[in-house]
């Protein structure tokens, strides 16, 4: 996500979810605003950090892949299918705008089994 979508997706969290006035002088607001940037950010690069390009998904498992719509990241399983394209958990054809993936993680362990 680039610095501009992402502080125009943090403002819009800001004001319909926090109800707080971005950009104030005011130190109360600005107290928030500031604590709130710091954590979403790390919360940003923290979810990137397991993203890698789409061009490197791996053929023949399922993983997750991920794109934008609307401004917002959005994300659904996809595998590349026998006709040599990629379709979702379905088997519908996934849009041509998917951009990144993540490997799926592996089963919970059994505990006491």
């Amino acid at each position: 996500m680039n610095d501009k979508a992402m502080r125009e997706a943090f403002e819009r969290w800001m004001l319909d979810t926090v109800k707080c006035v971005v950009g104030s002088s005011d130190p109360y607001p600005k107290g928030i605003e500031d604590r709130n940037w710091v954590l979403w950010q790390a919360a940003v690069a923290a979810c990137e950090e397991q993203w890698q390009p789409i061009e490197a998904a791996p053929k023949g498992e399922m993983f997750q892949w991920g794109y934008w719509k609307r401004g917002k990241f959005c994300t659904g399983l996809a595998y590349w299918n026998v006709s040599g394209g990629w379709s979702d958990a379905y088997g519908h054809p996934a849009p041509g705008r998917a951009t990144h993936f993540r490997i799926l993680p592996g089963p919970p362990k059994v505990v006491g089994a």
